[in-house]
């Protein structure tokens, strides 16, 4: 019989987004002052840099997830 406390019941650990093969995780970006307003925006895992686009502002969450599950062109 299983129960709720077995290792084996649980789920299996999703994978983490990756974006230009770094992994990334979610942040809150307070851009007020800078004129961005405020927003979950995405930063790679173990440093504080956001990821941004051409022109330096940070990327929304969603953006970037959208990026990282589209499937990849074929060239």
């Amino acid at each position: 019989m299983g129960t709720k406390n077995n290792p084996k019941n649980r789920a299996v650990k999703a994978e983490k987004k990756k974006y230009n093969g770094k992994e990334i995780e979610p942040a809150y970006y307070y851009g007020v002052h800078a004129g961005h307003g405020k927003y979950m925006a995405a930063k790679f895992s173990g440093s504080a840099n956001l990821v941004s686009d051409k022109s330096g502002k940070p990327l929304g969450w969603k953006a970037v997830v959208s990026l990282c599950d589209a499937p990849a062109a074929a060239e």
